[in-house]
């Protein structure tokens, strides 16, 4: 019976925690940076390699949980441009968990979700995937510019 009852405490302790985090009245600025976090969203999903690439530093590395090293701005680029015409984002869903900011950097910290087809034609195949999301901006002059992000997958799906 402890051990239910523990359970229980601890989903009502979670639930407590997300209804506090959604219901936060953010900062101009924290407004402000989730609003280049959707934009950056809207861009991917729409395909332009081009677009991405503004919103990034020279200096800009990417991680996710599936690869062994952080890569550049110029691979993630290269990456994108070849993968464009075989990836299709039906949907997705953003989240923010946590955003700081200060003079001349961001951290943003959130949950998503999406759906995506990859392969053309009869051989796409549709996949869901989520997790957690950190993006660290830096502002130069009087534009954020991504610096670094990293992806964690919670699922952990084999390629077929």
């Amino acid at each position: 019976m402890k051990t239910i009852a523990r359970k229980l405490l601890c989903v009502c302790f979670a639930l407590i925690a997300t209804i506090s985090v959604y219901s936060q009245d953010w900062s101009k600025e924290q407004k402000e940076i989730w609003k280049l976090v959707e934009d950056e969203w809207a861009i991917w999903k729409n395909g332009d390699v081009e677009g991405l690439s503004a919103l990034m530093h020279e200096k800009y590395q990417s991680w996710n949980n599936s690869m062994p090293l952080p890569v550049s701005k110029s691979m993630s680029v290269d990456f994108y441009k070849q993968m464009k015409d075989s990836f299709k984002v039906n949907y997705y869903s953003i989240n923010p968990a946590r955003i700081t900011v200060t003079d001349n950097s961001a951290a943003v910290f959130y949950y998503y979700s999406m759906n995506y087809t990859f392969g053309e034609g009869e051989s796409g195949k549709s996949k869901q995937m989520e997790g957690k999301y950190a993006e660290f901006y830096t502002k130069e002059g009087n534009k954020w510019l991504l610096l670094a992000d990293f992806m964690l997958s919670d699922d952990e799906e084999d390629d077929d």
